[in-house]
């Protein structure tokens, strides 16, 4: 009785937190967060590069996340969404020949 009371408490802390991840996600996306990322990927800095690389990356799991496409307000998701897979493409096809 009780793990299965810590297994719910758990699997609502992890419904709540994506929840929040996903509003979170569409708030900065809203005032520019993923333009910014977009725009550090053709940094000089690599360490720069490697954190807009991260940052796009969890942008793409929230736009991807069941909270995020039942959120209303957030008009914008499919389009961003795909922007995004095109990027995470294109970043991937890079790797693979740099590692050719």
């Amino acid at each position: 009785f009780e793990n299965n009371d810590l297994v719910d408490q758990s699997h609502e802390a992890s419904i709540a937190r994506y929840q929040s991840f996903a509003q979170i996600a569409h708030r900065l996306s809203d005032k520019g967060g993923v333009s910014l990322a977009l725009a550090a990927l053709s940094s000089k800095c690599s360490s720069l590069r490697k954190i807009a690389v991260a940052t796009l990356g969890l942008f793409l799991k929230a736009v991807h996340t069941k909270e995020a496409k039942d959120l209303s307000s957030w008009r914008e998701r499919p389009q961003l969404a795909m922007i995004l897979d095109s990027v995470q493409r294109g970043l991937t096809v890079r790797r693979a020949f740099q590692l050719r």
